[in-house]
């Protein structure tokens, strides 16, 4: 896989950046005809921007400090919530917001720092504390999946909605690495053996499943998704 030209689309120099960890992290998004994203300036909002390039939209939200986590796989809907919560941790509720502009809605009860749409749409994963649940849109019944040895993020599932990827920071060493949760529920490191992998998060999936790419410090990888292949990313 190689990169072979890239265009700009934004202008403003305001979109949330910074080093990607559990506690600071902002998501950009697209459905492959907007992209969605954060900005970073004094007076924070949720903006999206056409693939082309062209005029910035504005979306309404309530919130003080946007973070976005994920989009629903019919572009409908951000899972969306505060950079902090009440309690000044990045464990702050979950609002559903209409990248219509439409009225935003609570994800039932539940505070979390990370969450992810299934690619069926119906299905919620997110990030609580150092364990994974899943819920349905409502945030009805959340059931724990796992418990992580450290705490969780950048959720991300294969299209198929067969494996959910995620990153995982230590608590004490603040080292990131990459985990795995297939269909039988069992927790599996990735990249265990690499040795250049000493800080890498952030993974996302190709449209067809065949390619995951990563974060390695500030390089992009990716790792080909077969059995002989998940120890050795490519550059």
């Amino acid at each position: 896989m190689q990169v072979v030209a890239t265009k700009q689309i934004t202008f403003g120099g305001m979109v949330g950046n910074g080093p990607t960890t559990s506690d600071n992290f902002q998501s950009i998004q697209t459905d492959g005809r907007r992209v969605y994203f954060a900005t970073s300036a004094q007076t924070a909002q949720l903006r999206s921007i056409a693939i082309t390039g062209g005029e910035e939209t504005t979306i309404p939200t309530s919130l003080k400090d946007p973070v976005i986590l994920h989009l629903s796989p019919n572009g409908d809907y951000l899972i969306v919530r505060n950079a902090l919560g009440e309690s000044g941790s990045t464990e702050a509720q979950l609002l559903l917001v209409a990248t219509n502009g439409g009225a935003a809605r609570r994800l039932g009860n539940i505070e979390a720092q990370d969450a992810a749409f299934a690619p069926d749409g119906k299905t919620i994963v997110f990030a609580k504390g150092q364990a994974l649940f899943m819920t349905d849109t409502q945030g009805a019944a959340p059931v724990k999946l796992a418990d992580v040895a450290g705490y969780p993020f950048w959720l991300r599932w294969s299209p198929d909605g067969q494996r959910m990827r995620f990153s995982v920071q230590e608590a004490t060493t603040q080292k990131s690495s990459l985990w795995e949760m297939g269909p039988d529920g069992k927790l599996r490191p990735l990249l265990s053996t690499w040795e250049k992998g000493q800080q890498v998060c952030c993974g996302i999936w190709t449209a067809d499943g065949r390619n995951f790419l990563f974060l390695n410090g500030v390089q992009y990888w990716t790792l080909t998704n077969t059995p002989q292949a998940t120890q050795n990313p490519r550059c």
